[in-house]
Protein backbone atom coordinates (compact mmCIF):
# COMPACT_ATOMS: atom_id res chain seq x y z
CA UNK A 1 0.00 0.00 0.00
CA UNK A 2 2.90 2.37 0.57
CA UNK A 3 4.46 1.61 -2.79
CA UNK A 4 4.80 4.45 -5.21
CA UNK A 5 3.02 3.82 -8.46
CA UNK A 6 3.87 6.23 -11.24
CA UNK A 7 2.70 6.46 -14.82
CA UNK A 8 5.48 8.14 -16.75
CA UNK A 9 5.48 9.61 -20.20
CA UNK A 10 8.12 12.00 -21.53
CA UNK A 11 6.09 15.01 -20.30
CA UNK A 12 4.13 13.58 -17.37
CA UNK A 13 4.70 11.66 -14.14
CA UNK A 14 1.40 10.88 -12.50
CA UNK A 15 1.19 9.24 -9.09
CA UNK A 16 -1.36 6.43 -9.14
CA UNK A 17 -2.79 3.77 -6.85
CA UNK A 18 -3.77 0.39 -8.16
CA UNK A 19 -7.23 -0.97 -7.41
CA UNK A 20 -5.54 -3.55 -5.17
CA UNK A 21 -3.74 -0.82 -3.22
CA UNK A 22 -6.98 1.12 -2.81
CA UNK A 23 -8.83 -1.95 -1.52
CA UNK A 24 -5.99 -2.57 0.98
CA UNK A 25 -6.08 1.11 1.97
CA UNK A 26 -9.87 1.05 2.49
CA UNK A 27 -9.65 -2.14 4.56
CA UNK A 28 -6.84 -0.70 6.71
CA UNK A 29 -8.96 2.43 7.26
CA UNK A 30 -12.01 0.35 8.18
CA UNK A 31 -9.94 -1.80 10.53
CA UNK A 32 -8.60 1.30 12.32
CA UNK A 33 -12.15 2.67 12.66
CA UNK A 34 -13.39 -0.67 14.01
CA UNK A 35 -10.59 -0.88 16.56
CA UNK A 36 -11.18 2.75 17.63
CA UNK A 37 -14.82 1.80 18.24
CA UNK A 38 -13.85 -1.30 20.20
CA UNK A 39 -15.12 -3.63 17.49
CA UNK A 40 -13.56 -6.51 15.61
CA UNK A 41 -12.71 -6.28 11.93
CA UNK A 42 -14.53 -7.42 9.95
CA UNK A 43 -17.76 -7.08 11.86
CA UNK A 44 -21.20 -5.51 11.50
CA UNK A 45 -20.67 -1.92 10.42
CA UNK A 46 -17.05 -2.62 9.47
CA UNK A 47 -17.21 -4.93 6.46
CA UNK A 48 -14.11 -6.09 4.64
CA UNK A 49 -14.08 -4.84 1.05
CA UNK A 50 -13.42 -7.53 -1.53
CA UNK A 51 -11.38 -6.70 -4.63
CA UNK A 52 -14.08 -8.09 -6.95
CA UNK A 53 -16.68 -5.74 -5.40
CA UNK A 54 -14.38 -2.75 -5.86
CA UNK A 55 -13.71 -3.70 -9.50
CA UNK A 56 -17.45 -3.81 -10.15
CA UNK A 57 -17.90 -0.36 -8.61
CA UNK A 58 -15.23 1.42 -10.67
CA UNK A 59 -17.27 1.64 -13.92
CA UNK A 60 -20.38 2.62 -11.93
CA UNK A 61 -18.59 5.57 -10.29
CA UNK A 62 -16.35 6.67 -13.17
CA UNK A 63 -18.44 5.50 -16.11
CA UNK A 64 -17.58 2.60 -18.38
CA UNK A 65 -15.75 4.68 -20.98
CA UNK A 66 -13.67 6.66 -18.49
CA UNK A 67 -12.81 3.65 -16.31
CA UNK A 68 -11.59 1.71 -19.34
CA UNK A 69 -8.78 4.26 -19.72
CA UNK A 70 -7.36 3.11 -16.40
CA UNK A 71 -7.68 -0.65 -16.79
CA UNK A 72 -4.50 -2.59 -16.13
CA UNK A 73 -3.32 -6.14 -15.60
CA UNK A 74 -2.08 -6.45 -12.02
CA UNK A 75 -0.37 -9.38 -10.28
CA UNK A 76 -2.38 -11.21 -7.61
CA UNK A 77 -0.81 -12.70 -4.48
CA UNK A 78 0.41 -15.65 -6.58
CA UNK A 79 1.97 -13.44 -9.26
CA UNK A 80 -0.76 -14.21 -11.81
CA UNK A 81 -1.95 -11.26 -13.86
CA UNK A 82 -5.54 -10.24 -13.09
CA UNK A 83 -7.71 -7.39 -14.37
CA UNK A 84 -7.62 -4.24 -12.28
CA UNK A 85 -7.15 -0.49 -12.47
CA UNK A 86 -4.30 1.99 -12.08
CA UNK A 87 -6.02 5.18 -10.90
CA UNK A 88 -4.69 8.74 -10.71
CA UNK A 89 -5.43 10.95 -7.71
CA UNK A 90 -8.73 12.37 -8.97
CA UNK A 91 -10.27 9.00 -9.82
CA UNK A 92 -8.93 7.30 -6.68
CA UNK A 93 -10.44 10.10 -4.59
CA UNK A 94 -13.79 9.85 -6.39
CA UNK A 95 -13.94 6.14 -5.69
CA UNK A 96 -13.02 6.63 -2.03
CA UNK A 97 -15.72 9.29 -1.79
CA UNK A 98 -18.26 6.70 -2.92
CA UNK A 99 -17.53 4.86 0.36
CA UNK A 100 -17.22 7.76 2.84
CA UNK A 101 -16.05 11.35 3.14
CA UNK A 102 -13.43 10.46 5.74
CA UNK A 103 -12.06 7.81 3.39
CA UNK A 104 -12.06 10.35 0.57
CA UNK A 105 -9.91 12.69 2.65
CA UNK A 106 -7.57 9.86 3.67
CA UNK A 107 -7.00 8.75 0.05
CA UNK A 108 -6.51 12.35 -1.10
CA UNK A 109 -3.99 12.99 1.69
CA UNK A 110 -2.19 9.69 0.98
CA UNK A 111 -1.82 10.48 -2.71
CA UNK A 112 -0.68 14.04 -1.94
CA UNK A 113 2.01 12.57 0.32
CA UNK A 114 3.10 10.26 -2.52
CA UNK A 115 3.29 13.25 -4.88
CA UNK A 116 5.41 15.13 -2.33
CA UNK A 117 7.81 12.17 -2.14
CA UNK A 118 8.25 12.33 -5.91
CA UNK A 119 9.02 16.05 -5.73
CA UNK A 120 11.50 15.50 -2.89
CA UNK A 121 13.28 12.73 -4.80
CA UNK A 122 13.47 14.89 -7.91
CA UNK A 123 14.96 17.86 -6.03
CA UNK A 124 17.53 15.95 -3.97
CA UNK A 125 21.08 16.32 -5.29
CA UNK A 126 22.67 13.21 -6.73
CA UNK A 127 25.13 11.53 -4.36
CA UNK A 128 28.75 12.40 -5.04
CA UNK A 129 30.90 9.69 -6.51
CA UNK A 130 33.62 8.37 -4.26
CA UNK A 131 37.09 9.32 -5.29
CA UNK A 132 38.67 6.33 -7.02
CA UNK A 133 41.41 6.07 -9.62
CA UNK A 134 38.69 5.80 -12.30
CA UNK A 135 36.74 8.85 -11.12
CA UNK A 136 40.01 10.78 -10.79
CA UNK A 137 40.86 9.86 -14.40
CA UNK A 138 37.40 10.95 -15.57
CA UNK A 139 37.73 14.26 -13.69
CA UNK A 140 41.15 14.83 -15.24
CA UNK A 141 39.79 14.18 -18.73
CA UNK A 142 36.95 16.67 -18.21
Amino acid sequence: MNQLSIISTPHDSTVTMTSTEIVDFINAHRKAEAEASGCDFPSKGFAKLQNKDFLEKVPVVLGAERSAKFSADLPDSYGRMQPGYRLPKREATLLAMSYSYTLQAAVYDHMTALENKIVQRATQPAPALASTPLTNDIAALE
